[in-house]
């Protein structure tokens, strides 16, 4: 199953957008150990952008994300902080409503899907 991971990241404090940057990768890797496919556009884009110098405003990146919300099966929003006021994060919802993605939050995702998490750490 391949996962588009969404979650807030601009901020004006630094230290915010580090933060949530940790938040996701761990929320990224937690996907990928239960093995699901995931693309996290924050987790895959940041360490890019940063060393070499490019924006990081979400509509530098929205044809990167765009592609990648055509290609996934669910949307999972990680519901940090600010989540529902970031136009990153809506505008990818609203992309994977157009598209027509299931969507969950991370935490709701987890639950819903138990039991194929299940079913997957025993067939390895």
């Amino acid at each position: 199953m391949k996962l588009y991971l969404a979650a807030p990241y601009t901020h004006k404090d630094k230290k915010i957008v580090l933060k949530r940057v940790k938040a996701i990768n761990k929320a990224a890797a937690k996907l990928i150990s239960l093995n699901f496919i995931v693309y996290s556009p924050i987790s895959h884009c940041h360490a890019i952008a940063i060393e070499n110098k490019l924006p990081t405003d979400a509509n530098f990146w929205r044809i990167q994300n765009e592609e990648f919300i055509s290609w996934c099966d669910i949307m999972v929003i990680l519901t940090l902080k600010g989540w529902e006021k970031s136009t990153g994060l809506l505008s990818e919802l609203a992309l994977a409503h157009k598209c027509r993605k299931q969507t969950f939050s991370y935490d709701r995702f987890l639950i819903h899907h138990k039991r194929f998490i299940i079913q997957s750490a025993f067939s390895n």
